[in-house]
């Protein structure tokens, strides 16, 4: 009777090691999906009717597949197939799995689309449509700002293309596409081509991706400089409920004026918990939103320093720990820093500084503009990978540790347990 109880312990602790393994592995691929799915290609001036001729393709850049269920582009949800514009069929209505390294191709819903019958689109890529008349609201032939979101509501991967901000314009029925579909959505990585639908993109960048290692001029900046931005800021000064100071760098500005916006979220999500001061669309000073741009923060030519003023949000006084410092110009890349939010030693002096705006309070962290995955930078680093030519600290935030060291911690545990199990079964 003992040894049929031992047995079936020994049977019980290897079915209780396979589910924990099970899991595990579940929660590692979650972690990935984060980063697999890019928006490839955006075809939003073609030379038939912008009514029923657009398209958005993205792309599985990861061996795993995908269950697109739920999903969404922008506020809408993928369905499948295509609707014909002529016939008012669903056509193509397979799936919506992406299987690895594979496109799909987005058209408009409502009224259906021509893309189909005007295009050269791939036999092998996924057809979708969005729960919608229209892409994003329709894709506006200046400037747009597309999101791919998964089921759970989270930004996947995010695309603001601008042509007053210097990106390429896509016309004559040319499309937008993605140089280097690993590479973040900053305007370098983007270039103007014939139109690939389903079909790896053709064109080429028309100027050389900027080089990681060009030092800051101390002059008017090059042709061929890259703008970025570095920030310098006491962090034993940023205190809940108190305002603080920070300065930004900006180097190789070119000869006009930037926007540029700074606010601060929660270590783990994109929850926006800062307000900043600054200029708004009408010129005035006033207390917002971090989400909001600063207008004409930046004049270039050149290298300029200037202050930005922040506080925590009245709705978060009473956050402390670790969070996120993000900080971007208008139509360039973004940049962050992990930093620490201390507690007010003296919580009676609560004293405000300016004007909220009546719309803080509802400012929702999906109108972020891009999608977070990295928790490795440098001070100085660009959020997309770039790196400037003044590196400096490694941080490594606390879930990119645990990411990082999870699976050594597990096959130690593994092979703990299979030992113990060897001995007791002796």
């Amino acid at each position: 009777m003992f040894q049929l109880q031992r047995k079936n312990c020994w049977y019980l602790e290897l079915i209780l090691i396979v589910i924990f393994l099970f899991v595990f592995i579940c929660v590692l691929s979650s972690v990935r999906v984060v980063s697999a799915v890019r928006i490839n290609e955006v075809m939003y001036d073609p030379i038939q009717s912008d009514d029923y001729n657009e398209y958005i393709e993205i792309y599985n850049n990861e061996n795993i597949t995908l269950n697109l269920t739920g999903w969404r582009l922008c506020t809408n949800k993928l369905l499948l197939g295509y609707i014909n514009n002529v016939s008012g069929q669903n056509l193509l209505a397979n799936n919506l799995t992406l299987e690895p390294f594979s496109y799909a191709i987005i058209t408009d819903g409502g009224s259906g689309t021509l893309v189909y019958s005007n295009f050269n689109v791939s036999n092998y890529s996924l057809a979708l449509h969005v729960d919608g008349a229209a892409m994003c609201g329709r894709l506006d032939n200046t400037a747009k700002n597309i999101s791919i979101m998964n089921d759970s509501g989270s930004i996947i991967d995010n695309l603001f293309y601008n042509e007053s901000a210097g990106w390429p314009k896509a016309e004559g029925g040319k499309s937008l596409q993605k140089i280097n579909v690993a590479d973040s959505n900053i305007k370098e990585n983007w270039c103007v081509g014939e139109p690939t639908p389903g079909s790896a993109n053709i064109c080429t960048s028309s100027t050389p991706q900027p080089s990681n290692s060009t030092p800051p001029s101390n002059s008017t900046n090059s042709s061929d400089a890259s703008i970025y931005l570095k920030i310098e800021l006491d962090e034993d000064e940023i205190i809940n409920s108190e305002e603080f100071d920070i300065t930004i760098k900006a180097y190789n500005l070119k000869n006009q004026k930037y926007n540029f916006k700074i606010w601060i979220e929660f270590e783990d999500n994109e929850t926006i918990i800062s307000d900043r001061y600054g200029k708004n669309s009408k010129g005035e000073d006033v207390w917002t939103s971090g989400i909001y741009y600063i207008y004409n923060f930046f004049s270039g030519p050149g290298n300029k320093t200037e202050d930005a003023k922040l506080k925590i949000r009245e709705s978060y006084k009473d956050f402390k720990g670790d969070a996120k410092l993000f900080f971007k110009l208008e139509g360039e890349g973004e940049y962050y820093k992990s930093i620490e939010i201390f507690e007010k030693e003296n919580n009676s002096d609560t004293g405000t500084s300016g004007e909220i705006s009546e719309d803080n309070e509802n400012i929702q962290n999906t109108l972020a503009l891009t999608a977070q995955s990295s928790g490795v930078i440098k001070l100085g680093n660009r959020k997309d990978g770039k790196t400037s030519s003044e590196g400096g600290i490694l941080y490594e935030s606390s879930s990119e540790k645990i990411k990082k060291y999870a699976i050594y911690v597990f096959s130690l545990l593994l092979v703990v347990f299979v030992v113990i199990l060897i001995k007791k079964k002796l």
